[in-house]
């Protein structure tokens, strides 16, 4: 089916991560009560899909600079790398310092998941840089969906919830670009 919505590689594998990230919003939530037939808590098995999706979309955006014959390691990509890794240590330093461990299987599911927003940032900025004209709304929606996973992960690992009610305002625009310019 994805096939004939979608006319290319990238924009199926978009949609991809796009439906990965669906169901790791109805894991995390626990929509209807789909956590009773699973032996650990929803909201991991949500954090493993959001790190699917974000494959996904990380998946597309390669296989176009692939296809473009451009560069993948640009200055954005070195870039989007440092502002990964510096928000993953504040966020540990957080969670260490604030006393909110939400135990091993949760923080080795964070840093998968900071490590594949991350890549995903990473690569959508590479491309941004080698085709300037769409591709520049793609990486706004890669920064604003990076952003989005920032304060989500601060939520689950330091108890972090004051910006909470953003992530349902940019989530649904940020992936719509993501899927739109791929």
């Amino acid at each position: 089916v994805l096939a004939l919505v979608f006319p290319n590689r990238a924009r199926i594998l978009a949609a991809a991560g796009m439906l990965c990230c669906a169901l790791g919003d109805a894991l995390a939530i626990n929509f209807l009560d789909v956590g009773r037939f699973l032996p650990f808590p929803p909201l991991l098995a949500g954090l493993a899909f959001f790190s699917l999706g974000r494959a996904g979309y990380t998946a597309a955006y390669a296989s176009l600079i692939r296809r473009n014959r451009d560069p993948l390691y640009t200055p954005p990509f070195g870039a989007a790398v440092v502002i990964t890794l510096a928000f993953l240590a504040a966020a540990m330093v957080a969670m260490v310092t604030g006393g909110t461990y939400p135990g091993g299987a949760a923080v080795a599911l964070c840093v998968l998941y900071a490590l594949s927003s991350g890549s995903m940032l990473a690569v959508v900025w590479s491309c941004s840089r080698s085709e300037r004209s769409v591709r520049s709304a793609a990486a706004a929606g890669a920064l604003a969906l990076f952003a989005v996973d920032v304060v989500y992960g601060l939520g689950v690992l330091c108890q972090m919830h004051q910006l909470d009610g953003l992530i349902w305002w940019v989530y649904p625009f940020a992936q719509l670009l993501l899927l739109l310019c791929a």
